[in-house]
C-alpha cells in the first residue's frame, strides 16, 4: 500500500498537537503479503510506549512511530527551479537536508533569487505536504497590529481576525525578508519557536500549535544582531538549517536554461510563436552580471519579446538598452585593461633588457 500522510485531527481544539507520524501496520496471516503500512500523522497522548498493538477483526494493528523520512536530491521535487549548474545542485542538497527536517530554517541570498521558490520546495518534500504554505512579508507588517494580525483575535464582533499563524496550523509559515520583522515581532516569534504555543488578542488561555517556520533575507543578520537590531536568541533558532542560494551571476551555466524557461512560459500565456535565440543573443545575457538576478532575467526577456513583436528570431537589440549599454561597457573596459597589461610587460621587459645586456 502506498504511503500516505493525512492530517492529524482532534475534537479538542485546545489538544496538544504531537507532529509525531506514526506508522500503521495491518498483519494478516492468511494473505500473502503479511503485512501493509499506511504513514499517518495521528494523536496519541495517552500512548506511553513507542508502539501499540490491537487486535481488530482477526488482524493485529500495529501503531508504532514511524522511521524518520529520507531524501535526497534525486527525489527532490523542484517545482519552478530551473537549472543544473554545480551551485544549484550544492543548494538543492540543503533543500533536500531541510525537507528531511521539521526543524526552522533560514534561507539566504541576494534579492530576486527566488527565495521562496526554495522555501515551497522545502515545504513540498516535508511531511507537512498538503497542509497551508502561508507567506508573511515582514516589510509590510505594522508593529502597531503584528500581534493581531499574526496571531488573530478573539471573534466578539465582525471585525474578528483569525490571524495568519493558525492558517499555518500543521503546515509551514514563511516569513519573507525577516530581518526587516519588527523587534516585537521577532520576540513574539522566538517565544512561538520555543514553546508552541499563542494566545489571539483579547483570548484568556494560550492554543497549542504545530507549525513549521521557514525564513528568508538578503541581509547579513549577525550584523543586525551586533547592532542591537535583531534579536540573538530568534536567530539562533533560525539557524537550526540553513539554504544558501546562489546570485545568478555564479550560475551562469544554468541561464540558457532559465531563458528556454522563461520564454516557453510567456508565449504560451500570450499565445505567440515560440522564439528562435541568436547566438549573440544568448553570448549578451551570459556577459551581463545579473544583479537584479533571476528576477531581472524574467523581467528583461519579457521586456525583449515586447521589442521583438512579430520576429521569429530574438537578437541583442531586442533587450533592455541598460543591458546591451553595461555588456559594451565591460567589453571596453576589458579591451582597454589588456591592452594597458600589453603595454605593461612591453615596458618591464625592455627596461630588463636595459638593465641586463648580453
Amino acid at each position: 500500500m502506498k504511503k500516505k500522510q493525512v492530517r492529524q485531527t482532534s475534537t479538542d481544539s485546545s489538544a496538544p498537537s504531537s507532529g509525531i507520524r506514526y506508522e500503521l501496520e495491518i498483519q494478516d496471516p492468511t494473505a500473502s503479503d503479511l503485512s501493509r503500512r499506511l504513514i499517518v500523522c495521528v494523536q496519541l497522548p495517552d500512548l506511553e510506549s513507542s508502539q501499540l498493538d490491537i487486535k481488530l477483526a482477526g488482524n493485529v494493528l500495529t501503531i508504532k512511530e514511524a522511521a524518520p523520512r529520507s531524501l535526497d536530491l534525486f527525489d527532490l521535487q523542484r517545482s519552478e527551479i530551473v537549472g543544473n549548474s554545480r551551485e544549484l545542485r550544492t543548494c538543492l542538497d540543503q533543500v533536500a537536508m531541510a525537507a528531511n527536517s521539521d526543524d526552522a530554517v533560514l534561507i539566504c541570498g541576494e534579492t530576486g533569487t527566488g527565495k521562496e521558490l526554495f522555501a515551497r520546495a522545502v515545504h513540498q518534500n516535508s511531511q507537512r505536504d498538503g497542509e497551508n504554505f502561508v507567506v508573511v512579508d515582514c516589510r509590510s507588517i505594522p508593529e502597531s497590529i503584528a500581534e493581531k494580525l499574526l496571531l488573530g483575535q478573539v471573534r466578539r464582533s465582525r471585525f474578528g481576525h483569525s490571524g495568519l499563524l493558525p492558517q499555518a496550523n500543521y503546515g509551514t509559515l514563511f516569513l519573507d525578508e525577516v530581518g526587516d520583522l519588527p523587534h516585537s515581532t521577532q520576540n513574539l516569534f522566538r517565544k512561538l519557536l520555543q514553546e508552541q504555543c499563542y494566545r489571539p488578542v483579547g483570548a484568556k488561555k494560550e492554543i497549542p500549535v504545530n507549525f513549521r517556520l521557514i525564513a528568508a533575507t538578503n541581509r547579513d543578520l549577525k550584523r543586525l544582531v551586533s547592532q542591537g537590531k535583531f534579536n540573538p536568541e530568534l536567530l539562533s533558532l533560525l539557524q537550526s538549517l540553513s539554504v544558501e542560494v546562489p546570485p545568478l551571476r555564479e550560475r551562469l551555466g544554468d541561464i540558457e536554461q532559465l531563458t528556454q524557461f522563461f520564454l516557453q512560459h510567456f508565449c504560451q500565456s500570450e499565445n505567440l510563436e515560440p522564439k528562435v535565440l541568436s547566438p549573440e543573443f544568448m553570448e549578451m545575457l551570459k556577459q551581463y552580471p545579473w544583479p537584479g538576478n533571476v528576477r531581472e532575467l524574467e523581467n528583461s526577456l519579457g521586456q525583449a519579446l515586447l521589442a521583438a513583436k512579430n520576429k521569429k528570431t530574438l537578437f541583442p537589440k531586442d533587450l533592455p538598452a541598460h543591458i546591451r549599454v553595461q555588456v559594451k561597457k565591460s567589453a571596453i573596459d576589458q579591451k582597454k585593461e589588456a591592452a594597458d597589461d600589453q603595454q605593461r610587460d612591453a615596458y618591464l621587459d625592455g627596461l630588463f633588457v636595459a638593465e641586463n645586456p648580453l
